[in-house]
């Protein structure tokens, strides 16, 4: 174990201090009845929030770097570390075919829930099997996703939410960062008022909308579309889930931001440290227990 990762193992004074940074002196985490929808499978808040682990692949518009087999070992190997749902993502999809994304898919996908399957979870309150996340490229691979198995999608199209009402996954979406906070109730009207539908779209923020200068207002923006019903989604940049520098840095950065999401009802984090991550939430909700 790396000598950050020690620091963890006695870190409860650590995440107290780092709660009242971020403006929560209390014990008790803050989650309001949250429910996450994906397919038929629901995930009821209160409780830890969930890991997202992600598994990148070097371009989607040729063959796999190493084979299925390495990418699906890769993520049996974030979920023994933690990660409740596993993410397939791709460092460039430039160029990549409709057809070549629904072969990908099916050779990726398949191989992957088979393999995590025979992974050993890492506690009781871990979801298992785990959710499968993927980014689509081309909306008529939604259809594709979903008889495979995949739960939740995201995707750049401009037209996928127009197209997301297919039965059987949870939508991502980006929740704009810019926008006042007054704009919240017109975000969700967008969405619907049905229950179902709310609990099956997540809005995703990235960790950069959590900075100093905008945290205060982020963390309100937090807790209304938690407080409305809507799982959201705290997520590191894919440069840093796919770039080492500044690890530790970018790692303490982090943790306050899981203490501070956590207490204000995040549901999912999207990390590049799972370890990490994992100790922050599991010690937090210790505390919260005291």
């Amino acid at each position: 174990m790396s000598a950050f990762l020690r620091r963890w193992s006695g870190a409860s004074r650590w995440l107290l201090r780092a709660g009242e940074r971020v403006g929560f002196g209390g014990a008790m985490m803050s989650q309001p009845a949250v429910r996450l929808l994906v397919g038929e499978r629901a995930v009821a808040f209160p409780r830890r929030p969930l890991i997202l682990g992600c598994v990148f692949l070097e371009s989607f518009a040729g063959p796999v770097p190493g084979g299925e087999g390495a990418v699906a070992r890769r993520a049996s190997a974030l979920v023994s570390l933690g990660a409740d749902a596993i993410e397939l993502a791709w460092r460039d999809a430039g160029g990549m075919s409709c057809e070549t994304e629904a072969r990908i898919l099916e050779m990726l996908v398949t191989k992957i829930s088979q393999t995590v399957r025979c992974a050993v979870p890492r506690d009781e309150t871990q979801i298992f099997p785990p959710l499968l996340a993927v980014n689509i490229q081309h909306v008529e691979n939604i259809a594709v996703a979903v008889s495979l198995g995949v739960g939740i999608i995201a995707s750049p199209s401009p037209q996928f939410p127009k197209r997301a009402g297919i039965a059987g996954i949870a939508v991502r979406r980006p929740y704009p960062t810019d926008a006042a906070d007054d704009t919240v109730a017109e975000t969700l009207v967008r969405v619907g008022t049905d229950e179902k539908l709310r609990s099956a779209t997540i809005w995703e923020v990235p960790l950069c909308a959590f900075g100093n200068a905008s945290r205060g207002r982020m963390l309100r923006v937090l807790r209304q579309l938690v407080a409305s019903g809507c799982p959201v989604l705290i997520s590191e940049p894919g440069s840093c889930l796919m770039d080492a520098a500044d690890a530790l840095a970018r790692d303490a950065e982090m943790a306050a931001c899981l203490v501070a999401g956590a207490r204000s009802g995040a549901a999912m984090f999207r990390v590049c440290n799972i370890e990490m991550a994992w100790r922050v939430l599991r010690t937090l909700e210790r505390l919260c227990a005291l």
